[in-house]
């Protein structure tokens, strides 16, 4: 009877943690479950470093199936993707979706914010940034531009005046700068650019002339890619304790 009664309030302490993830979450949380398939999260606020480990339990130790990095670089408090990879057997599971959240509501307890890759972002982590950017228990920050070397001397600025939440976006730039030409902004630049923006500019084309370009400025602010995020509602690394899918350090090492 007592044995019976323990597994039946357990079961509603998981049920009650897990209350409030997704359907994407919660059926990848299974999957996991079924597989015996466990993570370990390390955040070092301290030194601005995160890592979450995704590892199958086997008999005599646990087989890493993927890993998620980031770190604080170049603006205070924003963690930066560095390292995402899962093993392609595991993908269709959802497993992918999973250690996005597990790390942004980590990056969330430590009251940081956590933005994509400033080098490369892949069409399956680029999904994950739409859903930060459209969903409403994401909070958003934007992040400026850092802009070349040539306009730090020159002080030029994007968004901001500030340096102090300019990023680097090498992700959003490679994918956009496509659409816009040297001849396109020199006829843009001359038909829309303030009277201030001429002056300052002359007769040199800037390195930075897409600051001074009312479409780019439209498509950046519009870009998941900008933009950091922080979770609002916490509910997938508590389900995940209840379920007892989270590792501590001395089941890994």
């Amino acid at each position: 009877m007592y044995k019976s009664l323990r597994k039946y309030i357990r079961q509603l302490i998981i049920e009650s943690a897990c209350d409030n993830t997704n359907a994407v979450i919660s059926n990848a949380i299974q999957e996991c479950k079924n597989r015996n398939i466990k993570f370990y999260i390390d955040i070092q606020d301290a030194s601005g470093y995160l890592t979450v480990e995704m590892y199958l339990m086997e008999q005599y130790e646990p087989v890493s199936l993927g890993r998620l990095g980031a770190d604080i670089q170049n603006v205070d408090g924003v963690y930066v993707t560095n390292l995402s990879k899962i093993d392609s057997r595991y993908r269709s599971l959802g497993v992918g979706a999973l250690l996005y959240d597990i790390a942004i509501e980590s990056i969330t307890k430590a009251d940081g914010w956590f933005t994509c890759d400033g080098e490369e972002v892949s069409s399956l982590a680029m999904k994950m940034w739409r859903f930060f950017m459209s969903s409403s228990n994401y909070e958003q920050k934007q992040l400026d531009l850092a802009p070349t070397e040539e306009g730090y001397l020159e002080q030029e600025h994007f968004l901001t005046s500030t340096q102090d939440d300019d990023a680097h976006r090498e992700s959003f730039m490679s994918g956009i700068m496509g659409q816009y030409s040297e001849d396109y902004w020199k006829k843009h630049f001359a038909q829309n650019a303030t009277e201030d923006a001429k002056e300052k500019m002359a007769d040199m084309v800037s390195d930075n002339w897409h600051f001074y370009d009312p479409d780019f400025k439209k498509d950046y602010l519009a870009s998941p890619m900008t933009k950091a995020y922080r979770k609002i509602s916490l509910s997938t690394i508590e389900c995940l304790q209840a379920e007892g899918l989270i590792l501590k350090e001395e089941d890994v090492w």
